[in-house]
């Protein structure tokens, strides 16, 4: 009996310790509306990566998305959220993809990336 009740908690551990955690995507970028209580988009989609203050009146919460090739970031996303009295009242994003292979090994000494 003992073997059977350790089996099932490591089974239902297995299960719970997989859960993924709210990821902010672009599809989930382009469904936050001005006006959307930052409680609600940080239930939805996790924690800010960062947080920025802005000038004493608004705050800027930063999510980011890394699109990975086996251990490579290919692409990253970083989507801003400008949040003023708890309300998201913008947004905007930023896209980047890292140096080339043969633009990363270079002779320049101080290279301009």
């Amino acid at each position: 009996m003992k073997k059977f009740s350790t089996l099932i908690f490591l089974v239902l551990f297995g299960l719970f310790a997989c859960e993924k955690q709210p990821l902010m995507t672009r599809q989930a970028f382009a469904e936050i509306e001005p006006g959307m209580s930052i409680t609600e988009v940080e239930k939805k989609y996790g924690k800010p990566y960062q947080v920025y203050s802005r000038d004493g009146n608004s705050d800027i919460y930063e999510y980011i998305e890394r699109i990975l090739m086996g251990a490579t970031t290919i692409q990253q996303w970083r989507y801003y959220l400008i949040v003023s009295e708890g309300k998201v009242v913008g947004k905007y994003v930023k896209f980047s993809t890292p140096p080339a292979y043969d633009e990363i090994y270079s002779n320049d000494p101080y290279p301009n990336y």
